[in-house]
């Protein structure tokens, strides 16, 4: 039989005026924890079930990765119950999982190294993130990027043209196509892999598997049920061509061939992803290194947490990190500084960590060294790892 102890503490709730303030932090306890500041609770659903009319539910920093139902719980129009973070702090209520994963590097046909490759048998997901980040599925052609390093979803090259002929409802003919799947290419027949179609009309997008194909081959088919919308005329009341049609195709192994990218193989239960010692981070600053992975000010960071990144210096020829406890000590290096970890030339912009303490908090910055030798000082970063050895 399965009881549950809970622990009276001295502390009194504090009171708004029309309710109680109640915490929540993710080193709280939902068994132990009172919601009090000095004892909080560790879910945000905790507070909310024990939460009436005016109460005020402060979130301290942090992610918290839960589902949160509040059927049968209201507040009233004179007493709401508030949720907000605390003050001067960031709470993150996220809906993404986070798998325990080991990954190991592998070699595809065609692909360049690193491939990674991990055992995942978990529910079935349709974005994978890295870092709070949202990688590509693995597609074709790939997604351009910009001068700034993003991936450029607005540019016409994210989609594949089809031939000026021989394209009719149900069949799609594109030469690009016969030299990526034949023998210099992925060599294979592409039937069951996901076409992302963009035809007739054009106003609508279709994904529909593959059909009819052969390694080397122009020509594929689809399904041709895609509604009503497709057999209709236009306005002058002559058919509309398939020979302007756009598609992609998504979601095969052969197609991981850019960092960023992922596939998730779901009958071997085995999960690709295609990394690279520069990992690629959403857009840059011209002349200064940003966008710090951990995040800035994060807390109970896993001390198994083994790199640190960031968003390189669009026009930075190397970066010089600085890392460690000691405020000042970091934030007052120089290029001889003790404090200085590693030298990164070019947009290298992974640092391994050394093996971190419980609950402390560190300190580090990234420089930017120009092509002639100035030096563009990074903003002052922070995390604090959680408690433990």
């Amino acid at each position: 039989m399965l009881r549950t102890f809970f622990l009276l503490s001295c502390a009194a709730l504090a009171t708004t005026g029309r309710g109680v303030e109640r915490y929540v932090a993710p080193n709280g306890s939902d068994t132990l924890g009172t919601g009090t500041i000095g004892s909080p609770y560790k879910t945000i659903q905790k507070a909310f079930n024990v939460a009436t009319p005016g109460d005020l539910i402060q979130v301290r920093g942090g992610t918290y990765r839960e589902n949160v139902t509040l059927n049968g719980k209201s507040g009233n129009a004179g007493n709401p119950i508030t949720l907000k973070s605390y003050l001067g702090e960031q709470a993150i209520l996220s809906g993404l999982d986070v798998p325990a994963l080991t990954w190991t590097s592998t070699a595809l046909r065609g692909v360049a190294v690193p491939v990674y490759v991990a055992a995942y048998t978990g529910p079935a997901f349709d974005q994978m993130f890295f870092n709070g980040k949202p990688l590509l599925e693995a597609r074709w052609p790939n997604v351009p990027r910009d001068a700034n390093g993003d991936w450029n979803f607005f540019s016409p090259a994210v989609w594949s043209a089809v031939n000026s002929t021989g394209n009719t409802y149900g069949t799609v003919a594109d030469s690009h196509l016969a030299a990526a799947s034949g023998a210099v290419g992925w060599n294979r027949s592409l039937n069951g892999v996901r076409a992302v179609l963009n035809v007739y009309h054009q106003f609508t997008t279709w994904t529909r598997l593959v059909s009819n194909h052969v390694a080397g081959s122009e020509t594929f088919s689809y399904s041709k049920d895609l509604g009503i919308s497709v057999n209709s005329a236009d306005e002058s009341g002559s058919a509309i061509s398939f020979n302007d049609d756009r598609y992609y195709l998504v979601g095969e192994k052969e197609f991981l061939d850019v960092p960023g990218e992922w596939y998730w193989d779901r009958t071997s239960g085995l999960l690709y992803e295609r990394g690279d010692s520069v990992y690629w981070i959403p857009g840059r600053r011209e002349t200064q290194a940003s966008f710090p992975i951990v995040p800035d000010g994060e807390h109970d960071v896993p001390l198994d947490r083994d790199v640190l990144m960031w968003r390189a210096a669009y026009k930075a020829a190397a970066h010089r990190l600085m890392f460690g406890s000691n405020r000042e000590a970091v934030n007052s290096a120089d290029a001889r500084s003790p404090a200085v970890l590693g030298e990164f030339e070019g947009e290298d912009n992974v640092f391994r960590l050394p093996k971190l303490s419980g609950g402390q908090k560190y300190w580090w910055r990234v420089d930017a060294v120009m092509p002639d030798g100035s030096v563009i000082q990074g903003a002052l970063w922070n995390f604090t790892t959680a408690a433990g050895k």
